[in-house]
């Protein structure tokens, strides 16, 4: 970490939800709202994928990181988070948490995916 970096800690959860994929990002989205994180146009457009403050600073960052045996890829959604095999920071708790679920478009696990990604 940049010695101007912030602190930061992160967590994965895992939650059974009766709502679907969409409906559960803007839950998180308002998770934030609620908690003062202010998004700039670029991420209100693409949830942060692209351009923007991609790295800045947050009060808080919910992601829905799979929804098991759902994938997408929308405006609004896109599952797996599309950075989840490149984060070890997100893969690692997952593999911990639920280690046996398959990483939806890939046929591996959490685990294997973990034990495979190159880490820094």
């Amino acid at each position: 970490m940049a010695l101007d970096t912030p602190y930061f800690l992160n967590q994965v959860v895992g939650v059974q939800l009766s709502c679907s994929p969409l409906e559960a990002m803007q839950i998180l989205l308002s998770i934030e709202e609620g908690l003062g994180r202010k998004r700039s146009q670029a991420d209100s457009e693409l949830a942060g994928a692209t351009g923007g403050e991609r790295w800045a600073s947050r009060t808080i960052d919910c992601d829905l990181l799979l929804w098991p045996d759902f994938a997408c890829s929308t405006p609004a959604l896109t599952l797996p988070h599309p950075r989840l095999l490149e984060r070890d920071f997100a893969l690692g708790p997952l593999a911990e948490i639920a280690p046996n679920v398959e990483i939806p478009g890939t046929q591996i696990t959490a685990a294997e995916a973990f034990k495979h990604m190159d880490k820094p």
